[in-house]
């Protein structure tokens, strides 16, 4: 069972990206020829990390809002990821295992991230630095 911490932090999060991608396909950024703006979903239906029902404090600083070194690796692995699928096609989740074994590489299939704005529509547009 989950403590009421794990809860609304979940609750949190979810409302955060829910009014990020509000932003995202609101049109505000459609038609821009100078920059596109690209939902990277891999946090969407991640569940934050427990440890005895209590939010994992490996993955988490001090302050229990913000990743620790641990948290920000993973996340880094999880961007570094959806930055490298297609529109339509990126993970919308994240293991929290600390594992590197599943990151992508560039291919002539998958090219470099910033090649990706080329592909991404006008209704698609959230920078991912």
């Amino acid at each position: 069972m989950q403590s009421h911490y794990v809860c609304r932090y979940n609750i949190c999060i979810l409302s955060c990206q829910d009014d990020t991608q509000e932003l995202v396909y609101s049109g505000r950024y459609d038609g821009r020829e100078d920059f596109a703006v690209v939902l990277q979903p891999f946090f969407r239906n991640t569940v934050v990390p427990v440890n005895e029902g209590r939010p994992d404090t490996d993955y988490f600083s001090e302050d229990c809002f913000h990743f620790s070194e641990r948290g920000q690796s993973d996340m880094a692995s999880a961007l570094w990821n959806n930055m490298l699928e297609p529109v339509g096609e990126k993970q919308r989740y994240n293991h929290f295992r600390n594992d590197r074994s599943g990151l992508k590489c560039p291919t002539k299939v998958r090219n470099l991230p910033h090649r990706h704005f080329a592909h991404a529509s006008a209704d698609l547009v959230v920078c991912s630095l």
